[in-house]
């Protein structure tokens, strides 16, 4: 019984906040979504091009195919030979699929050619400070966290490289960590990454919780979470990760559900 109401519960979450804005944000027809990610990386601050060519994937798909991804499982974003090296990296040589629950869920990820290479677009989204929790990662300590801290050690050592400050941990503000260790791997693979930190303003439906009435709110949500993980000075500059670079950078836009109901 209390797996089904998690169940339901999982489903009617998902037409509110955060995850139902991906939904009809990815839903858009082809041409306006384009430009919306367009406008939002906005490619000439980092002397890049960013081209999303005819046909390319995204997930969600707007309400055709609405569940989150995962990069470590069969999807058509990633060869299989890289699916197979980040599943090593992030869970071990041994891995099998019941971990892949352990890889990181993304609000969006889609196709695009970034300066010519094939890259990804990632983006993680919310609709309230409340989403911003300091957790840790909830993965099995004797099977895949064992890996897991492996990989956010290898990132660490390699980021700090870069840019001192890096303090990606397994124990705490967990989801950011993650998605800058993948970010920064898929780039050291050869994959260039544009990771997104999308925040929805204004979402009313969520308003007992505090919601973002502005980029403002958003930024300073994002600098007070992260302080003690990411050093602020990354964000809108490029890292490089050996093959490719990744570009971190933080977005917020508007988009209302509305329904209207005549009688």
């Amino acid at each position: 019984m209390k797996e089904e109401y998690s169940r339901n519960r999982k489903q009617f979450d998902q037409w509110k906040g955060s995850r139902l804005r991906c939904i009809l944000l990815s839903g858009l027809e082809r041409n306006s979504l384009n430009q919306i990610l367009l406008d939002l990386i906005c490619a000439n601050k980092f002397n890049i091009t960013v081209e999303l060519v005819d046909d390319y994937i995204c997930y969600p798909n707007g309400f055709k195919e609405f569940d989150e991804v995962r990069l470590g499982q069969t999807n058509k974003l990633l060869s299989p030979s890289i699916r197979k090296s980040l599943n090593f990296w992030w869970l071990g040589k041994h891995y099998n699929t019941s971990r892949e629950k352990d890889t990181p869920n993304w609000d969006i990820a889609c196709e695009a050619k970034i300066s010519g290479a094939d890259g990804l677009i990632l983006v993680e989204a919310k609709a309230h400070k409340n989403e911003m929790q300091n957790n840790g990662s909830g993965a099995d300590p004797l099977g895949s966290l064992v890996h897991i801290k492996e990989a956010l050690k290898e990132a660490n050592y390699w980021l700090n490289d870069q840019v001192s400050g890096f303090n990606l941990s397994h124990k705490e503000h967990y989801q950011i960590s993650n998605r800058f260790a993948w970010s920064w791997k898929l780039a050291s693979l050869g994959i260039p990454v544009i990771l997104i930190y999308l925040g929805f303003l204004n979402t009313y439906e969520m308003r007992s919780k505090q919601i973002f009435h502005n980029h403002f709110d958003w930024v300073n949500c994002i600098k007070e979470y992260s302080k003690t993980t990411i050093p602020w000075d990354v964000w809108e500059k490029p890292i490089n990760a050996g093959k490719h670079s990744f570009y971190p950078i933080i977005r917020s836009i508007e988009i209302q559900p509305t329904g209207l109901i005549v009688w």
